[in-house]
């Protein structure tokens, strides 16, 4: 996935201000105080702060004399797809809208998996550390003062520990084949991730199958409520015949003991 673009209303020193990225690395550059860090943060807002929320962190952003929060919209492409990101830090509103899929979410737990699952870091730090290179930083990689992999590492180092970032690499490149082992190729001994791969094929298949026995006794039911139906019918059928036999036989009998009064009388 890659950010559009963002669309800031209220932000700082932007009253309105939109600007639009490359699909590829992006590089600000800009006298000091014209608003490169004031950027970085809207970006980072975008993307990590609840709006629903009130503290320190979301009111240092409001606008300069200005009574009222801000809002930021976000543009996101993700595999063709097209996202947007929505936060209304005055109104207390948030909602994503996946335009290609017609996916929405409207709260911030909810968007901020949905955006992991599209590769997104779920901490703040991390995305700060790894996605975003500042002047200072540029500054000192070009005057060669260390090479890329050890600006790496000196950024995820810390005074207390000296952490060698070649070994995490293999570390982490190791874990992915050992998780991964098994999904393109049989293996005799299946990595996690297959492993749950194949048991999520067969709680799949027996989703399926408990599914296709709801349905079979689905139209057992409708079939036996048919059958209810019918017999309660004919019980009311019979109800009403027996009732006419009565008044028949009453008839009859009636009939026959005129007829005998008759004879005695003649």
């Amino acid at each position: 996935m890659y950010i559009k673009s963002i669309h800031l209303n209220n932000f700082k020193k932007f009253k309105d201000f939109l600007v639009e990225f490359p699909d590829d690395l992006s590089v600000v550059v800009g006298p000091n105080e014209k608003g490169k860090s004031t950027l970085l943060s809207a970006l980072l807002v975008a993307l990590f702060y609840d709006p629903k929320k009130s503290n320190k962190e979301i009111e240092k952003f409001r606008a300069w004399n200005s009574d009222k929060l801000y809002s930021v919209k976000m543009e996101i492409e993700h595999n063709g797809e097209n996202i947007i990101l929505f936060k209304d830090f005055e109104n207390k509103v948030i909602w994503l809208k996946n335009e290609s899929t017609n996916i929405k979410l409207d709260t911030y737990n909810s968007i901020v998996n949905y955006l992991s699952e599209l590769g997104l870091f779920k901490d703040y730090s991390l995305f700060e550390s790894t996605a975003c290179v500042k002047h200072n930083q540029i500054s000192n990689i070009s005057k060669g003062k260390n090479s890329i992999f050890s600006h790496i590492q000196e950024l995820i180092t810390s005074n207390k520990s000296i952490v060698d970032i070649n070994k995490i690499i293999k570390r982490i490149t190791q874990t992915i084949t050992n998780l991964t082992k098994g999904l393109k190729q049989p293996s005799k001994y299946p990595g996690e991730i297959k492993k749950i791969k194949d048991r999520i094929d067969e709680l799949s298949k027996e989703k399926n199958k408990v599914l296709q026995e709801i349905d079979e006794l689905s139209k057992r039911t409708e079939h036996l409520n048919s059958l209810k139906e019918s017999v309660s019918k004919l019980q009311n059928e019979l109800k009403i015949k027996k009732q006419q036999y009565k008044l028949n036989e009453d008839f009859f009998s009636a009939t026959f003991n005129i007829n005998a009064l008759k004879d005695q009388l003649k």
